[in-house]
C-alpha cells in the first residue's frame, strides 16, 4: 500500500527443537486434477459451474496424472466425481493402472460421486492412467475431478514442497538439488516467518534440511532453483479523482498506457 513508512517485512526465527525424537515419515495429502475444458449450457446445476473436462463415451477416455512422494498405506481414498451429459442412465466403468475399481451409476444431468478405497502399491510414483468407459452409445458423462488422499514423503517435488510438520515430531525434508534451502512458517499467511539456522544435509546428489521437532506448523521449503520471478514491477499510483478541487464538463477514464491518446 502507498504510505510514508516501509513496508511490512517478514520475520526470521531460530529453528529449535521443543520436542521429542521420533521423526514423522510422512503427512497427509490431498491430490486434486480438475479439467475445465468443455463447457455445457444444457446442464442445470444451480450455483456450479458448467465447465466440465474430458467427454466419456463408450469408446473409452483416459486420465492421466502424476504424483510423488507416496508413502505405503493399507486403504487409499480414490473420489471421482463425473457429470452426466445425456438424459439415460449411466454407468461408468472405472479402471485405474490397469485395475478394474467398480462403476459410478447415476440417471440423468446429475453430478455422480463414489468412494474407493485402494492399497498404496495401486497408485505409481510418477504417471497414473485412469480409463473411464460408458456402457453404452447413449451413455455420454463428462470427467469432473479425481482426489486421492494419501501418505507423502517429506520430497520435494520441482525443489519445492509445501507441507506441515507433525506435531512434535522432526520433519526429514529430502530431494532439492541444491543446498540453497530456505523454510518458511506459513501458518500465518498474512505474517509468514523464514526459518534460520537451518540443518541442511547432503544425501548423494540431493539436498535436505532435518527440522526439529516443534508443534504442527503449514510449511513451505523451496531451493534457489525454483524461486519464482515477477513478470513485472510496476509503481503504484493513486487516483486523485475523489479530490474535492476537481470539477469538470467530461471524465475519461482509459488505461495509462492510452492516456496520450485520450488527452
Amino acid at each position: 500500500v502507498v504510505g510514508a513508512s516501509g513496508g511490512k517485512r517478514m520475520a526470521a526465527r531460530t529453528a529449535r527443537t521443543i520436542g521429542g525424537s521420533v521423526v514423522a515419515q510422512s503427512y497427509v495429502q490431498t491430490f486434486e486434477k480438475k479439467e475445465r475444458t468443455t463447457y455445457s449450457a444444457n446442464i442445470f446445476n444451480g450455483e456450479g459451474e458448467n465447465f466440465f473436462g474430458t467427454l466419456i463415451l463408450n469408446t473409452g477416455a483416459t486420465i492421466n496424472f502424476n504424483l510423488t512422494g507416496i508413502e505405503t498405506a493399507e486403504n487409499i481414498p480414490v473420489k471421482l466425481t463425473l457429470q452426466g451429459l445425456t438424459i439415460s442412465a449411466h454407468e461408468t466403468r472405472i479402471v485405474l493402472n490397469d485395475t478394474e475399481l467398480g462403476t459410478i451409476s447415476g440417471l440423468g444431468r446429475v453430478s455422480m460421486v463414489k468412494t474407493f478405497n485402494v492399497p498404496s502399491s495401486l497408485l505409481k510414483e510418477g504417471t497414473n492412467t485412469l480409463r473411464l468407459t460408458s456402457q453404452s452409445a447413449n451413455d455420454i458423462s463428462f470427467f469432473d475431478n479425481i482426489k486421492i488422499t494419501y501418505p507423502r514423503r517429506y520430497l520435494a517435488k520441482s525443489n519445492e514442497l509445501s507441507f506441515y510438520t507433525n506435531n512434535y515430531r522432526i520433519s526429514n525434508l529430502t530431494g532439492f538439488a541444491s543446498s540453497n534451502i530456505r523454510v518458511f512458517d506459513i501458518t500465518s499467511s498474512d505474517s509468514p516467518v523464514q526459518l534460520t539456522n537451518l540443518n541442511i544435509r547432503q544425501d548423494g546428489s540431493t539436498f535436505g534440511v532435518r527440522l526439529p521437532a516443534h508443534r504442527s506448523r503449514l510449511m513451505y521449503a523451496v531451493s534457489d532453483e525454483a524461486v519464482k520471478q515477477p513478470a513485472s514491477i510496476t509503481r503504484n499510483e493513486p487516483s486523485n479523482l475523489s479530490n474535492a478541487a476537481n470539477s469538470a464538463d467530461l471524465l475519461i477514464i482509459t488505461h495509462k498506457n492510452f492516456s496520450a491518446q485520450a488527452n
